[in-house]
């Protein structure tokens, strides 16, 4: 199994800022959607759509969580990503797992989904 995408709901205005937060952060790359009743965005990594963003007037409202904690991705050059971020003044957190020598990074984007994303051989100086 392996994550195909996910999908993001909120109004336009919403999703044209979540939309520019990945595409400026994690270099996603908006590509084809085919033709659906909503409006939106499909951003891509290569050829994999992996986030699907869709137009919705009764999007969750912020009291209502679900129980999804978060979503993960995998990466390289995290030393380039930090500076993304920075130049973005988009607050992240840090983590190493030395038995998988992996680094982690934490951050939220802009309807406040928590994303991890993980640096296999990879560690901060």
């Amino acid at each position: 199994m392996k994550l195909n995408h996910i999908n993001i709901r909120a109004n336009m205005e919403l999703l044209d800022a979540v939309k520019q937060f990945y595409c400026d952060a994690f270099g996603l790359k908006e590509g084809y959607r085919p033709k659906v009743t909503r409006k939106g965005y499909w951003l891509y990594s290569d050829d994999a759509a992996l986030i699907h963003l869709e137009e919705s007037r009764d999007a969750l409202q912020a009291a209502r969580h679900g129980h999804l904690d978060h979503v993960a991705f995998e990466s390289t050059n995290v030393k380039s990503l930090i500076d993304r971020l920075n130049c973005m003044n988009v607050s992240y957190r840090s983590s190493y797992i030395e038995d998988l020598h992996l680094t982690q990074l934490f951050v939220f984007d802009p309807v406040g989904n928590k994303i991890e994303i993980n640096f296999p051989g990879e560690k901060l100086e």
